[in-house]
Protein backbone atom coordinates (compact mmCIF):
# COMPACT_ATOMS: atom_id res chain seq x y z
CA UNK A 1 0.00 0.00 0.00
CA UNK A 2 2.92 2.31 0.86
CA UNK A 3 4.64 1.91 -2.53
CA UNK A 4 1.60 2.60 -4.48
CA UNK A 5 1.13 5.65 -2.35
CA UNK A 6 4.56 6.48 -3.02
CA UNK A 7 3.80 6.56 -6.94
CA UNK A 8 0.88 8.09 -6.98
CA UNK A 9 2.16 10.97 -4.58
CA UNK A 10 2.33 14.56 -6.06
CA UNK A 11 1.46 17.11 -3.16
CA UNK A 12 3.35 18.29 -0.95
CA UNK A 13 1.26 16.79 2.41
CA UNK A 14 1.78 13.37 0.67
CA UNK A 15 5.84 13.45 -0.09
CA UNK A 16 5.63 14.85 3.56
CA UNK A 17 3.17 11.84 5.02
CA UNK A 18 5.03 8.92 3.22
CA UNK A 19 8.64 10.25 4.58
CA UNK A 20 7.09 10.64 8.15
CA UNK A 21 6.14 6.81 7.28
CA UNK A 22 8.72 5.58 5.48
CA UNK A 23 11.31 7.06 7.94
CA UNK A 24 9.06 5.23 10.93
CA UNK A 25 9.19 1.91 9.55
CA UNK A 26 12.90 2.49 8.57
CA UNK A 27 13.30 3.23 12.61
CA UNK A 28 11.25 1.19 14.21
CA UNK A 29 10.95 -2.39 12.10
CA UNK A 30 14.29 -1.63 10.99
CA UNK A 31 13.63 -2.09 7.24
CA UNK A 32 15.25 0.66 5.49
CA UNK A 33 14.54 -0.85 2.19
CA UNK A 34 11.32 1.41 2.68
CA UNK A 35 13.34 4.68 2.55
CA UNK A 36 15.78 3.24 -0.62
CA UNK A 37 11.90 2.81 -2.23
CA UNK A 38 10.75 6.49 -1.21
CA UNK A 39 14.06 7.67 -2.85
CA UNK A 40 13.64 5.34 -6.07
CA UNK A 41 9.90 6.45 -6.59
CA UNK A 42 10.25 10.18 -5.26
CA UNK A 43 14.05 10.99 -6.90
CA UNK A 44 12.56 11.78 -10.62
CA UNK A 45 9.99 13.67 -9.19
CA UNK A 46 10.67 17.78 -7.75
CA UNK A 47 10.78 17.22 -3.80
CA UNK A 48 11.57 21.20 -3.42
CA UNK A 49 8.80 21.39 -0.68
CA UNK A 50 9.71 18.59 0.93
CA UNK A 51 13.59 19.27 1.28
CA UNK A 52 12.99 22.96 2.17
CA UNK A 53 10.33 21.75 4.83
CA UNK A 54 12.84 19.36 6.57
CA UNK A 55 16.03 21.12 5.97
CA UNK A 56 14.93 24.23 6.90
CA UNK A 57 15.48 23.10 10.75
CA UNK A 58 18.47 20.65 10.10
CA UNK A 59 19.21 20.40 13.76
CA UNK A 60 16.35 18.37 14.29
CA UNK A 61 17.40 15.42 10.99
CA UNK A 62 19.19 12.82 12.35
CA UNK A 63 22.39 11.93 9.90
CA UNK A 64 20.61 8.94 8.42
CA UNK A 65 17.50 11.50 7.66
CA UNK A 66 19.76 13.95 5.77
CA UNK A 67 21.21 11.22 3.60
CA UNK A 68 17.45 10.62 2.36
CA UNK A 69 17.26 13.99 1.69
CA UNK A 70 20.51 14.44 0.00
CA UNK A 71 19.03 11.53 -2.33
CA UNK A 72 15.90 13.00 -2.87
CA UNK A 73 17.20 16.32 -3.77
CA UNK A 74 19.39 14.64 -6.69
CA UNK A 75 21.11 17.49 -8.56
CA UNK A 76 18.78 20.38 -7.46
CA UNK A 77 22.44 21.62 -5.97
CA UNK A 78 21.16 25.58 -5.72
CA UNK A 79 18.20 24.74 -3.35
CA UNK A 80 20.41 23.13 -1.21
CA UNK A 81 22.97 26.21 -1.06
CA UNK A 82 20.12 28.23 -1.01
CA UNK A 83 18.74 26.40 2.41
CA UNK A 84 22.46 26.17 4.00
CA UNK A 85 22.47 29.74 3.33
CA UNK A 86 19.40 30.42 5.25
CA UNK A 87 20.86 28.09 8.01
CA UNK A 88 24.35 30.21 8.20
CA UNK A 89 22.74 33.72 8.72
CA UNK A 90 21.94 34.76 11.69
CA UNK A 91 24.25 32.19 13.31
CA UNK A 92 26.92 32.57 15.74
CA UNK A 93 28.79 29.15 15.16
CA UNK A 94 28.75 26.17 12.80
CA UNK A 95 25.96 23.19 13.22
CA UNK A 96 27.23 19.75 13.43
CA UNK A 97 24.54 19.03 11.02
CA UNK A 98 25.20 21.85 8.50
CA UNK A 99 29.07 20.23 8.32
CA UNK A 100 27.17 17.04 7.74
CA UNK A 101 25.15 18.28 4.67
CA UNK A 102 28.41 20.09 3.22
CA UNK A 103 30.64 17.01 3.83
CA UNK A 104 27.79 15.20 2.08
CA UNK A 105 27.13 17.12 -1.03
CA UNK A 106 28.98 17.18 -4.23
CA UNK A 107 30.57 20.31 -4.01
CA UNK A 108 32.05 20.02 -6.83
CA UNK A 109 28.80 19.92 -9.03
CA UNK A 110 27.51 22.77 -6.57
CA UNK A 111 30.29 24.89 -7.86
CA UNK A 112 29.96 24.26 -11.48
CA UNK A 113 26.50 24.94 -11.32
CA UNK A 114 26.59 28.16 -9.58
CA UNK A 115 29.89 29.56 -8.37
CA UNK A 116 28.35 32.62 -6.90
CA UNK A 117 26.08 30.82 -4.77
CA UNK A 118 28.97 28.00 -3.92
CA UNK A 119 31.24 30.71 -2.91
CA UNK A 120 28.74 33.24 -1.16
CA UNK A 121 28.28 29.85 1.21
CA UNK A 122 31.84 29.00 1.89
CA UNK A 123 32.50 33.16 2.45
CA UNK A 124 29.83 33.17 5.08
CA UNK A 125 31.49 30.19 7.26
CA UNK A 126 34.75 31.89 8.22
CA UNK A 127 32.48 35.02 9.54
CA UNK A 128 30.84 33.43 11.97
CA UNK A 129 31.80 35.29 15.36
CA UNK A 130 32.50 32.39 17.22
CA UNK A 131 34.17 30.11 14.28
CA UNK A 132 36.23 27.82 16.19
CA UNK A 133 39.74 27.56 14.43
CA UNK A 134 38.65 23.35 13.71
CA UNK A 135 36.15 24.56 12.12
CA UNK A 136 37.94 27.05 9.98
CA UNK A 137 40.64 24.35 9.37
CA UNK A 138 37.59 22.54 8.22
CA UNK A 139 35.99 24.94 5.80
CA UNK A 140 39.32 25.27 4.37
CA UNK A 141 40.18 22.06 3.97
CA UNK A 142 36.24 21.47 2.04
CA UNK A 143 37.30 24.42 -0.30
CA UNK A 144 40.26 23.13 -1.03
CA UNK A 145 39.37 19.78 -2.09
CA UNK A 146 36.43 21.14 -3.85
CA UNK A 147 38.83 22.99 -5.93
CA UNK A 148 41.12 20.41 -6.54
CA UNK A 149 37.89 18.19 -7.93
CA UNK A 150 36.55 20.78 -10.27
CA UNK A 151 39.63 21.37 -11.18
CA UNK A 152 40.30 17.75 -12.12
CA UNK A 153 36.62 17.56 -14.00
CA UNK A 154 37.34 20.24 -16.34
CA UNK A 155 40.74 18.70 -17.13
CA UNK A 156 39.36 15.18 -17.71
CA UNK A 157 36.32 17.45 -19.81
CA UNK A 158 39.26 19.63 -21.88
CA UNK A 159 40.94 16.25 -22.38
CA UNK A 160 38.07 14.74 -23.23
CA UNK A 161 37.09 17.30 -25.93
CA UNK A 162 40.72 17.05 -27.08
CA UNK A 163 40.45 13.53 -28.13
CA UNK A 164 37.25 13.83 -29.95
CA UNK A 165 37.86 16.84 -31.74
CA UNK A 166 41.46 14.70 -32.69
CA UNK A 167 39.88 11.79 -34.09
CA UNK A 168 37.01 14.03 -35.94
CA UNK A 169 39.92 15.68 -38.03
CA UNK A 170 41.82 12.31 -39.27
Amino acid sequence: WLRNKMESASSKEDKLYLFEESWFIADKLKDKEVMDDLVEVLAHKDNSPLLTHYLSDMGKLEESQIDVLLRLGGGNVELFLNIILQNLRGQTTLCPKLKYILDNMNLALCCEINEGLYLEVMDIIPELSEITLDDLRWAHKLVTSTVKLVRSRTERRRNAKLTRTTVLRE
